[in-house]
């Protein structure tokens, strides 16, 4: 389900978030901005593939660039379970194996244990 077929004037004041989210300095100011739109989003979030797999993907992006990517993948497994209904989803399993490559790598290794 898309959020514009339901509610096409709070997924357009949505999308002016998601917007300005590109306009944002850093990855902490674009998190900040895209976690605002989150919340106006009606719950549970994950039963619109749109706003919501655009949303998440934007957050988990920027927590990518921060470095944080046990959380950049949870952003990415909720864009992931907001595209459930749509067949192609591809993009988005590059960007969770990605994403799931550099938590491994950065996985700290206690050989001794």
């Amino acid at each position: 389900m898309y959020l514009d077929q339901v509610n096409s004037e709070l997924n357009k004041q949505i999308n002016d978030f998601v917007c300005n989210s590109n306009d944002a300095t850093t990855p902490e100011e674009r998190i900040d901005i895209l976690k605002q739109a989150w919340e106006l989003l009606p719950k549970p979030a994950t039963q619109f593939v749109e706003p919501t797999s655009a949303i998440a993907c934007g957050i988990s992006g920027s927590y990518k660039k921060l470095g944080d990517y046990q959380k950049a993948l949870e952003w990415m497994l909720i864009a992931l379970e907001a595209r459930k209904t749509v067949p192609v989803a591809v993009h988005f399993y590059g960007q969770v194996l990605s994403i799931t490559n550099e938590v491994i790598w950065k996985m700290p290794i206690n050989i001794l244990t």
